[in-house]
């Protein structure tokens, strides 16, 4: 499971192990320096040679807020309807890349209501289906592979 996305670029074992980078400064003393630089869209590539706290910020950019990218995993932090065009390339939903190395790996992610629960991919199960917006609340089974819905009002749960 992963919040946002893992860009195309990332396999789960990378995704696992630039998640772990974030969460070992989360507990250190740099902490207080790391909050302060974590906000804002740059950079906005991953690139192997990053370091401190720019490798930090990337990674804090795709994991949780990540929506769409290239296939190179250009991050368009911005847009947040319809496909858009970054300027250096067209950009997609993280998982609808064809070539991303975690296309095999079943990917639960959130934050995108937008989606109502739909991807093009079998394996991205997207997860927020907007109940806080008066959309459906979900629950997904992964055993069984089916969807559990129930429509929301004022918070809670009409059968």
């Amino acid at each position: 499971m992963v919040h946002a996305g893992i860009p195309p670029q990332w396999s789960v074992k990378k995704a696992i192990k630039c998640a772990g980078e974030v969460d070992i400064v989360l507990q250190s003393p740099d902490c207080l320096a790391f909050f302060r630089s974590m906000c804002g869209n740059e950079p906005a590539i991953w690139l192997k040679e990053l370091e401190g706290m720019e490798r930090l910020q990337v990674i804090t950019s795709y994991l949780p807020r990540m929506r769409y990218c290239s296939k190179d995993g250009w991050l368009d932090l911005e847009s947040k309807g319809a496909s858009p065009d970054l300027g250096i390339e067209k950009v997609s939903a993280w998982f609808s890349h064809p070539n991303r190395k975690a296309k095999d790996d079943i990917m639960l992610f959130g934050h995108w209501a937008s989606l109502e629960g739909m991807t093009d991919s079998p394996n991205a199960i997207g997860l927020d289906t907007g109940c806080v917006w008066g959309g459906a609340m979900s629950l997904y089974c992964l055993e069984t592979q089916q969807w559990q819905l129930c429509q929301c009002e004022n918070g809670k749960c009409k059968k």
